[in-house]
């Protein structure tokens, strides 16, 4: 079973923040990684390993969370609210782990349709392949 501890944790530390910072269009705190989860081979720092997802098991035991996705589906619902797109928010690469935490749970949690919007609106539709090719490993 996943300990899904960490993410509460760092959503009950950050989220306030970070929808502020998503909400003025400017991301100044460093709470990405809590916030936006993405498959932990994807990240290379010390925060993306710890706050990364291992698997499909543990990312669909997140997306069965209903607290972590109220969290995660909050956040998101605030980007596409914004008025800003993620590269402004966020900047580059940073922008792309957005688009890898939408495309891992529109392909755990598909009936959500908040992770979809923000492929489409923002990333031509496109999933983030690096996160396809380790979901199906």
């Amino acid at each position: 079973m996943a300990d899904l501890r960490r993410f509460v944790k760092g959503y009950m530390c950050y989220f306030d923040q970070a929808v502020s910072e998503i909400r003025s269009g400017e991301q100044k705190g460093h709470w990405i990684f809590m916030v936006f989860p993405q498959m932990k081979e994807l990240g290379y720092s010390a925060e993306a390993k710890a706050y990364g997802i291992e698997d499909r098991a543990e990312a669909e035991a997140f997306a069965t969370n209903p607290e972590l996705m109220d969290y995660l589906t909050g956040a998101t619902q605030a980007i596409l609210d914004s008025g800003h797109t993620p590269e402004e928010i966020f900047g580059y690469p940073d922008e792309l782990k957005i688009q890898a935490c939408a495309t891992l749970f529109r392909e755990v949690s598909p009936q959500t349709g908040v992770f979809n919007e923000i492929l489409e609106k923002f990333f031509r539709g496109e999933p983030d392949t690096k996160t396809l090719e380790l979901l199906r490993a």
